[in-house]
C-alpha cells in the first residue's frame, strides 16, 4: 500500500519512537538533532537535554578524537559497524553493539548521520560469568582434590554403578592402595561378611534412589585389621540434575564402639543404682512420647504403678494440680527443647495426699550434639516445704511482733512525751521566772529530772527504731571541729563539776569540712564522753581524732576517748556493746543507765560503715573506739561560712501573726500558749480536732500548730478535712505545723501525706519550735541586728533596754514583765562572773558556751547593746581567739550596768503607773 509523504514520515516517526534501540540523528557539525526514547533509556538524557548537543556527549571523558575520526569516516560516505563503550548520564559504563551510517538526500548529497545502538552489556556480562563459572568448576575441583587429601577422613566416590571413580589420601593409605591401581578396586570386598549384606543393600538402594545413605559395618584394613567404619554418603548431581555417583565419607569408630559396649555395661550397673535411690529418675524419648525408664521410686511418690506410666506417658502430669498444671507443661516444653530446667509444683497421690515435687530435666546428647533423649529426677519435697512454711510462718510472726512492739513504743512515746512536754515547758517558764534560790533549785532539779526521763525515753526509742530498721542517717555538710567544740562544751562542764581534765585532740592532716550526720556522730561521742567521765573518779578524759584513709571524696575517721576510770573486766568487754547490757551489776545502782547507750553507739557506727570497740583493764581506766566513713568536701571553709552566718543571724527574732494551737493536752497547750505569746504571737487554743475545724471556719490565723494524737478526731484527720474543699474553712491553704510525740522513722511522711506542711517533735524544743515559725510567719523584728547596725552607721544609738519591743513581745502583760526582768536581774551577775572565770581557765568553748547563754538572755530581755557584745564574745571563742574575748569583757559589764539602770528606772515608772 502506498502512503503519502506525510503518513510516510508518520509511518518511521513511530517505529523510531517505538524500538528499544537507542535512534541517534546527528547533523554533520556533530551536533544531536534527533534522539528517541530509546536514546533516552540507554544513556538517560531526555530529549531536551541531548537535542544540541555534541555527540561525544554519549562518549567517555577523552574519546573525542576516536568519535571525531568515526564521524569523518560516515561523513566521506562509509557505513560502520562496531562494538562500543557509551557514558551514561549518571557516569556508568554502557556496552553497545552501534551501527553508524550516513543520510543522504534525494540527489544523494549526505545530510548527516543517523547512530543505531543497542544494550549488549548483559549479553557480555553472561559471557564472562559462564567463563568465570567454567574457571570456578575448575579451581573448585582442584581444591576439593587438595581438601580431601588434606583431611583425615576417608572421602571416597563412586558412578552410577557403585564402582569406585575416586578417593582421597586418607583411603589410599587406610587401604594400602595407590592412585594408579585405586580406580575401579571393587571396595565391597572389604566387608565383613556378617555386615555386607545390610551395608551393601543400603548401599545399591541409595543408588537406585539417587538419594543419601547410612551404614556401619566392620572393614578389613591394608594391615589385615578389622574396624569398625561409619560411613555417609551424600548423591552427587549434574547442573542438569542427573543422578552421577555417591560421594561417601567413612570415619574409624572401632573406640566409639567399645565405649558404648561399655556404657552398656554401665547402664546395667546404672539401673541397679536407679532402681534403689527415694527420688524418681526417669528418662524419655527426644519427642517427649515415650517414657524409656521410670525408676520404682515413682509408684512410692505418685502412688501409681510404672505400668500405667509406660502405657501413658503423660500420666504424670495428670495428677499435677490443676492450678500448677500449666506453667508445669511450660516449663516441660522448654525441658523437650534442651534447656535443662527444674520445676516445682504439687500432685494429687492416688491415696488423695497433696505433694510438692521438685523435677529436675538434663538433656542427653549425642556426639553430633544432636538431643536424642531426656533425663530427670524427680524428688518429693513436701517436708522441706512444710518446714519452710513453718519457718516464714514464724517470720511473719516475728516482723508482726515487731511492729506490734514499734507501735507500742510509738504510743507509750506518745502518752509520755505529752505530759513530759508539759513538765519541762512548764518548768522552763517557770525558771525564767523571779524566783529565790530554793525554788530555783526545786525547779532545776525538776527540770534535770524531766530531761533525763527524755533521754531515756529517746535512747529506748532510738534502739527501737534501729532495731526495726526505720532510722535512716542524715547527709548534710558540717564542720568537725564544731562539733568536736559543742561536744567538749557540754562534756567540760561534768568534768568541770567532777575535777576532771577534759582533752581534746585532732591529729594533723584530719579533714574538717565533711558531708554525713553530726547530729548522730555527736550522739555517739557524747554517750561514750559521758560514760567515760561518770566511770572516772579521778584524772582525765581524752577524745583523739585521728584519719584512718582518706581519698578525694571519702575520709575514714577514728575516734577514740581514753579515760582513767575504774575499767572492765575482760569477760565483760565483749559483751559491752549488747543492748542492756553494763559492766557489773552494781553500776546500774551506783552510776544509773538503761544498759543501750553502747547498743546504740554500735549500730549508728554500723549505719555509718565503721566498727566499734574497746580495750580495758581494771582500775586502770578504758579506751572506747570507733571508725566512721564519712565524705569529704574539699575547698569549702564552713567554719568561716558558719561564722558569717552566725553575725548575720537576726538577734531576737519576733513573729506576727495569729496561731491556733490544737492539743488534748493543757499543760502543753499552756506551754505552748506561753511560749508563742512571749514571741509576739496572739494565740488561741483548741482542745480537739472539731473545735479547731470549727475555729478555723468562724476565724482568721495564719498558722496552726496540730496534736496528732488527739482522740476523736485525731490530727491526720483533722488535716485532711480541713484541706477538704467541702470543710467550709476560709484559708485551706494554711500552713499547717504537727505536734507529735511519735518519734518512729515514718511518722514525718505519715504527717505530710495528710497534708501538713511541718513536722516537730516532743517535748518541742524552742529553738525548733522558732525555726518552724521563721519558715512559716512572717517576723516582726527579724531585721532588729541591721536596724541596730544601721543606726551606728548613722551615730544614734538604740537604747540599752527597749522596753516597747519588750512589751510588744510581752503583748502589755506589765505583770509578766516584771518576772522576766527580775529574773534577768538577779541571774545575769552570777553569769557575767562565770564567763569571767572561764575566760581565766582559757577554756575556749566554756566560754563560747556561756556567752551564748547570755547573748540568750539579753536578746529575751530587749537588751540590743548587751546582745551584741556577748555575740562578739561568743564569736571570738569560736575562732579560739580568747584575747579578743578578753577585751570585750568590760563592755559587757558596762553594758550590763546601764541595762540594769534602764530596767530599774522602767520598773518605777510602772509601779507608779499601776498605782503602787
Amino acid at each position: 500500500m502506498d502512503l503519502d509523504p506525510e503518513h510516510h514520515r508518520r509511518f518511521l516517526a513511530e517505529i523510531v519512537s517505538s524500538t528499544d534501540d537507542a535512534i541517534i540523528g546527528v547533523g554533520r557539525d556533530g551536533l544531536i538533532s534527533s534522539w528517541n526514547p530509546g536514546a533516552e533509556a540507554l544513556y538517560g538524557y531526555s530529549a531536551e537535554e541531548a537535542i544540541g548537543k555534541h555527540i561525544s556527549l554519549v562518549a567517555p571523558p577523552g574519546q573525542e578524537l576516536q568519535v571525531a575520526a568515526i564521524l569523518n569516516d560516515v561523513l566521506e560516505g562509509k557505513r560502520e559497524h562496531l562494538e562500543a563503550v557509551g557514558s551514561h548520564k549518571n557516569g556508568s559504563r554502557v556496552d553497545i553493539s552501534l551501527t553508524v551510517f550516513p543520510v543522504r538526500d534525494a540527489t544523494g548529497e549526505i545530510l548527516g548521520i543517523a547512530s543505531i545502538g543497542r544494550d549488549i552489556g548483559a549479553r557480555l556480562r553472561l559471557d564472562q560469568e559462564r567463563h568465570q563459572a567454567r574457571r570456578a568448576i575448575e579451581e573448585s575441583e582442584k581444591r576439593f582434590r587438595i581438601m580431601a587429601d588434606g583431611c583425615p577422613a576417608i572421602i571416597w566416590a563412586t558412578d552410577t554403578d557403585g564402582v569406585l571413580s575416586f578417593c582421597n589420601r586418607a583411603y589410599r593409605e587406610f587401604f594400602h592402595v595407590t592412585p594408579e591401581t585405586v580406580r575401579g578396586v571393587e571396595w565391597r570386598t572389604r566387608l565383613h561378611s556378617d555386615d555386607a549384606e545390610a551395608c551393601v543393600g543400603e548401599f545399591l538402594r541409595s543408588l537406585a534412589a539417587g538419594s543419601p545413605f547410612h551404614c556401619e559395618a566392620r572393614v578389613r584394613r591394608g594391615d589385615d585389621a578389622w574396624r569398625w567404619m561409619a560411613s555417609y554418603g551424600e548423591p552427587r548431581i549434574s547442573e542438569s540434575g542427573e543422578f552421577l555417583g555417591q560421594v561417601v565419607l567413612s570415619f574409624d569408630i572401632t573406640e566409639r564402639k567399645a565405649a558404648e559396649e561399655a556404657m552398656r555395661a554401665g547402664e546395667e550397673r546404672f539401673r541397679q543404682l536407679a532402681e534403689n535411690i527415694r527420688d524418681c529418675f526417669w528418662m524419655m524419648d527426644a519427642a517427649g512420647r515415650e517414657i524409656l525408664y521410670v525408676s520404682p521410686a515413682y509408684e512410692d511418690i505418685w502412688g501409681r504403678t510404672r505400668e500405667h506410666l509406660y502405657r501413658n506417658p503423660m500420666e504424670w502430669a495428670e495428677a499435677i494440680l490443676e492450678e500448677d498444671r500449666e506453667p508445669a507443661l511450660e516449663i516441660f516444653c522448654r525441658q523437650l527443647a534442651g534447656e535443662p530446667l527444674t520445676s516445682e509444683y504439687r500432685i494429687r497421690t492416688m491415696r488423695g495426699e497433696v505433694r510438692w515435687i521438685r523435677d529436675r530435666a538434663f538433656p542427653i546428647r549425642d556426639e553430633d550434639g544432636k538431643l536424642y533423649r531426656i533425663a530427670g529426677i524427680a524428688e518429693d519435697i513436701t517436708g522441706s516445704k512444710q518446714a519452710l512454711a513453718a519457718v516464714l510462718l514464724a517470720k511473719e510472726a516475728a516482723e508482726s511482733a515487731t511492729r506490734a512492739k514499734s507501735e507500742f513504743l510509738a504510743n507509750m512515746s506518745h502518752e509520755i512525751r505529752t505530759p513530759l512536754n508539759g513538765v519541762i515547758g512548764m518548768t522552763s517558764l517557770l525558771m525564767e521566772t523571779n524566783l529565790d534560790a530554793e525554788q530555783r533549785k526545786f525547779a532545776d532539779l525538776a527540770q534535770s529530772s524531766g530531761e533525763a526521763l527524755l533521754s531515756v525515753i529517746n535512747d529506748i526509742l532510738d534502739f527501737s527504731k534501729i532495731e526495726a530498721r526505720k532510722l535512716d542517717l542524715e547527709l548534710r555538710d558540717f564542720d568537725l571541729r564544731e562539733v568536736l567544740r559543742g561536744v567538749s562544751g557540754l562534756l567540760s562542764q561534768i568534768a568541770e563539776e567532777k575535777g576532771l581534765k577534759l582533752i581534746c585532740r585532732v591529729g594533723l592532716g584530719v579533714p574538717v569540712n565533711l558531708r554525713g550526720d553530726a547530729a548522730r556522730l555527736r550522739q555517739i561521742l557524747l554517750n561514750l564522753g559521758g560514760n567515760a567521765l561518770k566511770f572516772t573518779a579521778r584524772g582525765e578524759v581524752a577524745i583523739d581524732v585521728e584519719c584512718d584513709r582518706v581519698s578525694e571524696t571519702r575520709a575514714t575517721m577514728r575516734f577514740s576517748l581514753t579515760d582513767t576510770g575504774i575499767g572492765i573486766p575482760v569477760e565483760r568487754q565483749a559483751d559491752m556493746f549488747e543492748p542492756f547490757t553494763q559492766a557489773d551489776g552494781s553500776t546500774t545502782r551506783k552510776y544509773g543507765g538503761t544498759g543501750l547507750g553502747l547498743a546504740i553507739c554500735r549500730q549508728l557506727v554500723e549505719l555509718m560503715g565503721g566498727e566499734i570497740g574497746v580495750a580495758s583493764e581494771p582500775g586502770k581506766g578504758s579506751k572506747f573506739w570507733f571508725t566512721a566513713v564519712l565524705e569529704r568536701r574539699p575547698g569549702v571553709d564552713l567554719r568561716k561560712s558558719a561564722a558569717a552566718e552566725q553575725k548575720s543571724a537576726p538577734v531576737a527574732p519576733r513573729f506576727t501573726g495569729r496561731v491556733l494551737v490544737a492539743d488534748d493536752s493543757l499543760s502543753s497547750l499552756q506551754v505552748a500558749v506561753a511560749v508563742l505569746g512571749k514571741l509576739g504571737l496572739q494565740v488561741d487554743a483548741a482542745a480537739n480536732g472539731e473545735e479547731a475545724l470549727q475555729r478555723l471556719r468562724d476565724e482568721a490565723y495564719d498558722l496552726v500548730l496540730l496534736d496528732c494524737q488527739m482522740p476523736g478526731m485525731s490530727g491526720y484527720e483533722t488535716a485532711m478535712r480541713l484541706r477538704d474543699p467541702r470543710s467550709g474553712v476560709r484559708n485551706r491553704e494554711i500552713p499547717i505545723v504537727a505536734l507529735t510525740a511519735k518519734a518512729m522513722k515514718g511518722d514525718r511522711e505519715e504527717c505530710l501525706a495528710a497534708g501538713m506542711n511541718d513536722y516537730l517533735a516532743k517535748p518541742v524544743q524552742h529553738d525548733e519550735l522558732r525555726r518552724a515559725l521563721e519558715r512559716w510567719l512572717p517576723a516582726a523584728d527579724r531585721e532588729r541586728s541591721g536596724e541596730c547596725a544601721a543606726g551606728e552607721a548613722r551615730g544614734t544609738r538604740l537604747p540599752p533596754f527597749d522596753e516597747a519591743a519588750l512589751m510588744d513581745r510581752l503583748q502589755g502583760d506589765w505583770g509578766l514583765a516584771r518576772t522576766v526582768v527580775r529574773g534577768f536581774l538577779n541571774d545575769m551577775p552570777g553569769q557575767i562572773a562565770l564567763l569571767g572565770g572561764r575566760l581565766l581557765e582559757g577554756d575556749a568553748p566554756a566560754v563560747r558556751f556561756q556567752a551564748h547563754l547570755i547573748r540568750g538572755a539579753a536578746a529575751a530581755v530587749s537588751s540590743p547593746d548587751l546582745q551584741r557584745t556577748a555575740l562578739a564574745i561568743e564569736q571570738a571563742a569560736k575562732d579560739g581567739d580568747l584575747a579578743a574575748a578578753q577585751s570585750r569583757l568590760p563592755d559587757l559589764q558596762r553594758q550590763f550596768e546601764a541595762t540594769r539602770q534602764a530596767m530599774e528606772k522602767h520598773a518605777e515608772y510602772e509601779d507608779s503607773h499601776c498605782g503602787r
